[in-house]
């Protein structure tokens, strides 16, 4: 298996969960009896975020609505691929967000929004404990967290340097005031769609059915988890897009906006994660226009999963059948059907108005 191992971390102790009412680990594992956490990526486009490779795929917990995860991941340890900087977004309260790190204006949103999804039936990510940070590790050197507020600041105004006194005196109560933290946080699974690249190998892809047979127990939607890529196959093209299609609908109807539902934040249970960008909204007084952004970018998620599982596994691998040789864009089309029909449903949004914007060529704007 090739693991992608961070050669240096700091260790949250998982031990804590057992603490928390809200967390219940099914029958026939303790934490207490977990040994040490060995924190590995998936894969490498998982920048900030670290599974526990003991735990992983093997542990199942609920919290207080009955959601089931199997993932327990560290976002934001010190050890970071991109160094952080500053940007402009009308969304946060502050008018600021901090790129590459989780201050804790996200993580109170992220905790609001997580707890009203799952209480509506919606899996996403559930933060179980905060480390406040006081540095960070780039590039092998550590950087206290004045030092990093210092660069970005500095940063910020050369990238803006015609601020206003005002401007200027609003970015500085953000930066004097931001406090970044490292989470923990549970996940339905770790896997997201993105990974299917890196599905390439028996030993990985053999991880992402293990990984769908603990999370639904062995089977769903007459789906059997039995290891074999025909059940694979199924699921990816006939059940997933489905439940995407339920879950992207119900996300609005609660009254949310994604904005970055790609391939990275798309879970390979058909539910999405990383909240910290999400946008309120008025379910009564929104339109179309509103929820086109998540849904192009699903839909182009859509049909870069199935072109990649099909050049990239399933026929370069001869695992299908010949009667499944389907050219991928038939099958990312049947696969638009399936999600815009449970999208539909789910919004009273015409099944017409959706294809039409499901057109191949209209949909380049969100890639």
């Amino acid at each position: 298996m090739n693991d992608f191992v961070a050669e240096t971390y700091q260790p949250i102790k998982t031990a804590e969960i057992s603490g928390s009412s809200s967390i219940h680990p099914f029958p026939g594992i303790s934490f207490s009896e977990l040994p040490q956490n060995k924190l590995h990526r998936l894969s490498p486009v998982h920048k900030r975020s670290f599974g526990s490779e003991i735990i992983n795929g093997k542990v199942v917990f609920s919290d207080e609505f009955g959601n089931r995860f199997t993932s327990v991941t560290y976002k934001g340890l010190p050890p970071i691929d991109e160094i952080p900087f500053i940007e402009d977004d009308g969304w946060c309260a502050s008018g600021f967000r901090t790129k590459f790190l989780c201050d804790t204006d996200d993580s109170k949103d992220i905790n609001e929004i997580s707890k009203t999804l799952r209480s509506k039936g919606l899996n996403t990510e559930h933060i179980i404990k905060e480390t406040l940070l006081d540095h960070i590790i780039y590039g092998g050197a550590k950087i206290s967290i004045p030092d990093l507020k210092n660069q970005m600041r500095v940063a910020y105004y050369d990238s803006h340097p015609n601020l206003k006194p005002e401007q200027k005196t609003k970015i500085d109560k953000y930066i004097n005031e931001a406090k970044y933290v490292a989470l923990e946080r549970l996940l339905p699974v770790n896997e997201r769609l993105i990974d299917i690249d890196y599905a390439l190998t028996s030993t990985n892809f053999d991880r992402f059915i293990s990984s769908l047979k603990t999370y639904f127990d062995e089977e769903y939607q007459g789906v059997k988890f039995d290891g074999s890529p025909q059940s694979m196959f199924d699921y990816l093209t006939k059940v997933l897009p489905v439940r995407m299609g339920r879950y992207l609908g119900k996300f609005h109807q609660a009254g949310y906006i994604h904005r970055y539902a790609t391939v990275h934040n798309w879970l390979l249970t058909g539910d999405l994660c990383d909240l910290d960008g999400v946008e309120k909204i008025n379910p009564q007084s929104s339109t179309f226009d509103d929820y086109k952004n998540d849904l192009g970018q699903t839909y182009i998620a859509l049909g870069g999963l199935y072109e990649r599982i099909f050049q990239e596994f399933f026929i370069k691998h001869n695992l299908l059948s010949v009667e499944n040789k389907k050219p991928e864009k038939k099958i990312a089309q049947e696969a638009f059907s399936f999600f815009t029909e449970a999208y539909a449903n789910e919004t009273g949004i015409s099944i017409e108005q959706l294809n039409k914007f499901s057109d191949f060529g209209e949909l380049k704007r969100y890639d």
